[in-house]
């Protein structure tokens, strides 16, 4: 015996139902995550002020004499004290970009524990790196906070919200994570999938 129309109006609006819990499901997950992830920007631009308040405005990772005036920090792991963090990205052990975090989480800014080591670096709210240096970004010299492979879609989220929304200019910008993944000319690429590196500026 088959369905009447009124079972199978009730199961379509049930199934229906379940479909729209899933999606805003989804949807506040997603939210969620996004605001993480701005708080996240947001703490450790204010971990960097707070350091540079409390030891003279040295930057963590450049400071000349972290040795001494801080509780934990391996000895010679101390910055040139020129003002910059050297060297691009974490990749070497004892190297200013790594210095950053053992100095800042030996002096009790951030939390985890940082021993300077190449690549030991925090993790974004996507799970993946954490940088920061002084570099070039879109011809642009400065110091930046980079997040690895951050979703297209809250990279243009979060510089619409906070900058100019383009990922070559303003504060905050954008590169590639892999050919295409993230921007298409000199705007971000039309839709939500891909990924990107994000740089903010300190």
């Amino acid at each position: 015996q088959g369905f009447t129309l009124v079972e199978l109006a009730i199961v379509l609006v049930i199934i229906g139902l379940l479909l729209g819990a899933v999606l805003k499901g989804r949807e506040m997950i997603e939210n969620a995550k996004y605001k993480n992830f701005a708080n996240q920007i947001s703490g450790y631009t204010a971990a960097m002020y707070t350091f540079m308040d409390k030891y003279n405005r040295a930057f963590p990772g450049d400071m000349i004499n972290a040795d001494s005036e801080i509780p934990g920090v391996t000895s010679g792991h101390n910055g040139d004290g020129n003002g910059e963090i050297n060297n691009g990205e974490c990749n070497t052990n004892g190297e200013e970009s790594c210095l950053v975090w053992e100095h800042l989480s030996k002096a009790g800014i951030i939390g985890g524990s940082y021993s300077g080591a190449a690549r030991e670096v925090p993790h974004n709210t996507f799970g993946n790196n954490i940088e920061f240096y002084y570099g070039n970004v879109w011809s642009e010299y400065g110091h930046w906070f980079r997040y690895d492979m951050i979703p297209l879609s809250v990279a243009k989220r979060y510089d619409k919200e906070f900058d100019d929304g383009q990922p070559k200019t303003g504060s905050v910008k954008a590169t590639n994570w892999g050919a295409g993944m993230c921007l298409n000319g000199d705007n971000y690429k039309n839709g939500d999938t891909g990924s990107c590196f994000f740089y903010v500026r300190f």
